[in-house]
């Protein structure tokens, strides 16, 4: 190619050649998959807006593949342009740069440019041309605020090490001008991190405005959609019963063919695993996401709750002698907000009569959600509220006070719902919460039973739970079992939560490499466990439910209870409540 031929129009992508599954080399004629990722980049080009993409993938799509070709058509065919191509591991960025360089040597001899330099991670065009492309591997990059590029390919963000930092290193390196373009791609890793996050956000904001083209387009890809994904049933053969998940593939369009492919290659490459072709081959971007990164809770639960979520009302809660508990809620009026402070709960259902609950909390300690990131948000104190008929979440509670402002907002809803027994957490900061409850006198605060745990101060009281080495496990394995579903009964009489928050932290635990349950990196479980210390609560103490009225308070009265009655109803907060 002669250097005055730098205006020409960028060639088709026919004229590059890529290796197929088989190993045979053709010339890339992209697929239906391919052709929607090209498809949404043209939109945002006739909008006259900078091309921003985010991929959720099923493997071995070719997505990889287009986007390569693009950004070698890009630098290829516009001068001073500068592309950078990044994946989660040496492996695959060299993978990556391989395709690329096939694609400059395929080139027909009369539209290959000439190169200044070429090596394993870089190719440089020479002047007047100056376009480059290089690769490299997230985690390694190295890259300053002065270098500058046209075209990013984030190749599986889901698996970067530190994608949070090096991922916003990398986006400040392309200016938000027409004529850039940013792609990031990849195959889930589980509920939580910097690729979930983003695909979230552009999601939302899709929906939310589904004719708006700015920002990035989430574009996700089923196995569904993917023509090779099929095979002919063989005579004799038929597809017989259909199970759950193949019916449920059925109402979203799945032929005999791609069942039957399905059973195949559940058999034959994943060991019968059903759970690990779901984590290869998703059909929604929910299962990609739940069916991915070691979950600590199963699929079928956190599906169950997803189901469950309610959008509670916002509410105060305040000291008030006139009412029953000597607790009212103040509900947050439409229009009206409270502002930033931490004394509001969430209320999805107001205290029932002849019900009884517990309160469990959780005292934030300063921990960073991902603790090589300074930047990364601290945890949140926490409160769970169980209603002990139902097993079902009746409010939550989620800010940053101090400890013993999570203790008193823990006391105020355990008196709001019918004198609940309640009890934060007394690791560390959890001590200054555990006491606002008891200098209040409140009679229903936990005790442990275990003699050697005591308190380091006032009485040495065995006060509050305590979450240790020895039952952490057993918090875990108790929730579970109040959340599995029955095989003859399915979820009816299991834990209900109606905390959106709840959920996601659900969705976000994982099995460490050492075999631990713990949040993913960048995740919480502050909810969690205000959630487990509750359930805790609920299988430890005596059960206690009120009359639906109360007697007209008289000196030397006590409120009547029915049902099995705690040896504690007789004691201090009672004579106060009779008092007011």
């Amino acid at each position: 190619m002669s250097d005055n031929q730098d205006n020409h129009q960028p060639h088709p992508f026919s004229d590059f050649i890529i290796v197929t599954k088989a190993g045979e080399a053709v010339r890339l004629n992209p697929n239906a998959q391919q052709v929607r990722v090209l498809a949404a980049m043209a939109a945002q080009q006739e909008a006259a807006l900078p091309v921003r993409i985010i991929i959720l993938k099923f493997r071995q799509g070719g997505f990889s593949t287009i986007v390569e070709a693009v950004g070698y058509r890009e630098c290829d065919g516009r001068k001073n342009i500068r592309g950078l191509v990044a994946a989660h591991d040496d492996d695959s960025t060299e993978t990556l740069f391989r395709m690329t360089k096939r694609f400059h040597d395929s080139m027909p001899p009369e539209r290959k440019r000439k190169t200044l330099y070429s090596s394993k991670r870089e190719i440089v065009f020479d002047a007047p041309h100056h376009s480059q492309i290089k690769v490299g591997t997230a985690g390694k990059l190295g890259l300053g605020r002065s270098q500058t590029f046209q075209f990013l390919h984030l190749s599986e963000a889901a698996w970067w090490p530190h994608a949070k930092q090096t991922m916003l290193s990398v986006l400040q390196t392309v200016a938000n001008k027409i004529g850039t373009f940013v792609i990031i791609e990849s195959t889930a890793n589980g509920v939580g991190g910097e690729f979930y996050d983003r695909w979230q956000a552009a999601v939302k904001h899709r929906m939310e405005h589904p004719n708006d083209l700015t920002g990035y387009l989430p574009l996700f890809f089923s196995w569904l959609d993917y023509p090779e994904y099929s095979m002919s049933i063989p005579d004799g053969h038929a597809l017989g019963t259909l199970d759950a998940d193949e019916r449920a593939l059925r109402d979203m369009g799945a032929t005999d063919g791609q069942l039957y492919w399905r059973r195949r290659c559940v058999a034959d490459n994943c060991g019968g695993d059903v759970a690990l072709f779901k984590q290869e081959y998703p059909s929604t971007p929910e299962e990609a996401f739940q069916a991915t990164g070691r979950p600590a809770i199963p699929v079928a639960i956190t599906r169950y709750h997803r189901s469950t979520i309610e959008v509670g009302r916002r509410a105060r809660l305040v000291d008030d002698p006139k009412v029953p508990g000597g607790v009212r809620a103040i509900h947050e009026r439409p229009g009206e907000e409270f502002g930033p402070d931490d004394s509001w709960w969430i209320l999805y259902r107001t205290p029932e009569d002849n019900h009884d609950y517990t309160v469990g909390g959780d005292v934030a300690e300063g921990s960073l959600s991902d603790p090589s990131d300074e930047r990364s948000d601290s945890d949140f104190s926490t409160g769970f509220v169980l209603d002990r008929c139902d097993l079902s979440q009746v409010a939550s509670y989620r800010g940053k006070p101090d400890s013993d402002q999570l203790g008193y907002q823990l006391l105020l809803a355990a008196r709001y719902y019918n004198s609940a027994w309640v009890s934060p957490e007394t690791n560390a900061g959890g001590v200054a919460a555990t006491l606002r409850i008891k200098r209040a006198n409140y009679p229903r605060l936990y005790r442990r039973r275990n003699a050697d745990d005591r308190l380091p101060v006032e009485e040495s009281d065995l006060l509050g739970w305590k979450t240790t080495v020895a039952n952490r496990t057993e918090m875990w394995d108790h929730w579970l079992e109040h959340c599995r579903p029955d095989p003859a009964y399915g979820f009816d009489g299991q834990i209900v939560v109606r905390d959106m928050q709840f959920v996601l932290e659900e969705e976000q635990a994982i099995w460490t490499k050492n075999r631990r349950r713990e949040h993913r990196v960048g995740g919480h479980d502050d909810s969690l466990f205000a959630g487990f210390i509750a359930l805790q609560l609920h299988l430890r103490c005596p059960r206690t439910r009120q009359i639906r009225e109360w007697q007209a308070p008289r000196i030397g009265s006590l409120p009547r209870y029915a049902g099995d009655v705690d040896p504690g109803v007789v004691d201090a907060m009672s004579l106060m409540e009779i008092e007011r």
